[in-house]
């Protein structure tokens, strides 16, 4: 069951607030993002974040300097929107209303079966195995396939061949449901996709590690309790802990992650099902986002347009008015003008002075008053 998108609007202001009183990992959640989603969206609005092990000196009781939050960078709107992760629903209860693909994964009959020899692999899962057991572990134990066009899995030593059966599994079932798997080269990465409804899912095999500690000098507790910022590089060291996982990423849209493992009452073998189900889901879930981002867009660009016209409007306005003063200026120039000539030839008058037409001064007092009358907005 997927819910219906939604986008959640605020300013940069107060973006920062929350950046700045919630961890990023915890606030991404609430937005129904990845940490990494997140900062891109601070990063892209302009937006600081706290540095690494700020929060850490806020535990200890340090109080660490914020960084003020910078002006806007032109170009760059004021509103940040924040599209939300689809929830999607993977329970398995017998509801009517549930997807009947997903209800047809649930039949006897469709269950994926593994299979029990390493001769009969499909090509691609061949490939995988053939350069897992040549390849040597790294630091960990972990193997991973040196050949080009392999799945991208990683796994210790001892769960080479049960990868390999539940890899084989996998595309066979995909291929049974007509989804394409592929192996491609995108951004100097090697990517294992599939293609299921149209959307496209980047998937591993994984094998989780387990974390083993070893005991610490005296010295190194003495280092360890002199600040939060003491590091042991050698501290903890890991190893294959023998539980695989099956993870799934959307590619149009990397909020869609599910990860279906192995449990404590049921190995990944008896579970692969479960992967099925998730790429329905998430392709639908992806599906969307998509029209949602789509509809979003539509409305940003309604806005935009809104604005733009009202900016034109704006402009138009103050345009009429400064014409406005501008021709209220030249006539009121006009009128001093010609009042001043009128004061003039008063004067000329009171002195029984008789102005000669050809005469400099009544050359001039026809320039004036044809000056004026050309600077006049209403003649």
């Amino acid at each position: 069951m997927i819910d219906s998108d939604k986008s959640i609007r605020m300013s940069r202001q107060e973006l920062y607030k929350k950046v700045w009183s919630t961890p990023v990992v915890k606030l991404a959640k609430q937005f129904g993002l990845s940490d990494v989603g997140l900062a891109k969206i601070c990063k892209r609005h302009n937006v600081p974040r706290p540095p690494l092990g700020y929060w850490a000196q806020v535990q200890s009781g340090y109080s660490p300097k914020q960084k003020p939050l910078p002006p806007n960078k032109s170009g760059i709107p004021e509103e940040i929107c924040i599209h939300q992760k689809p929830k999607v629903d993977f329970q398995t209860d017998k509801s009517e209303d549930r997807d009947p693909r997903l209800l047809a994964e649930e039949l006897i009959e469709n269950q994926i079966a593994i299979g029990t020899s390493l001769e009969d692999l499909v090509p691609l899962a061949k490939r995988t195995y053939r350069s897992l057991k040549n390849s040597k572990p790294d630091t960990n134990g972990i193997l991973q396939p040196k050949a080009r066009k392999t799945f991208d899995v990683s796994v210790g030593k001892d769960s080479v061949e049960r990868a390999s059966l539940i890899l084989d599994a996998l595309i066979r079932a995909f291929q049974a449901r007509g989804f394409s798997v592929e192996v491609v080269e995108r951004d100097y990465r090697i990517l294992t996709l599939i293609n299921a409804h149209e959307q496209e899912f980047r998937v591993r095999l994984r094998e989780s590690q387990k974390r083993h500690e070893r005991a610490l000098t005296r010295a190194e507790k003495r280092e360890l309790n002199e600040g939060p910022y003491a590091y042991i590089s050698d501290r903890y060291s890991y190893s294959p802990s023998g539980v695989l996982n099956v993870e799934l990423e959307g590619v149009a849209w990397q909020g869609f992650r599910k990860t279906i493992s192995d449990t404590k009452k049921r190995p990944l073998e008896q579970r692969l099902n479960k992967v099925v189900c998730a790429l329905i889901a998430g392709s639908d879930a992806i599906k969307g986002f998509r029209a949602q981002r789509e509809r979003d867009k539509i409305e940003q660009q309604k806005r935009d347009q809104e604005r733009m016209e009202q900016q034109q409007r704006e402009w138009q306005e103050e345009r009429k008015v400064k014409e406005l003063d501008e021709m209220m200026g030249r006539w009121e120039k006009s009128e001093r003008i010609l009042r001043f000539i009128s004061a003039v030839e008063a004067r000329v008058a009171e002195r029984g002075i008789t102005l000669d037409p050809d005469g400099d001064t009544a050359k001039w007092v026809s320039w004036a008053k044809d000056y004026a009358k050309s600077i006049d907005p209403i003649q």
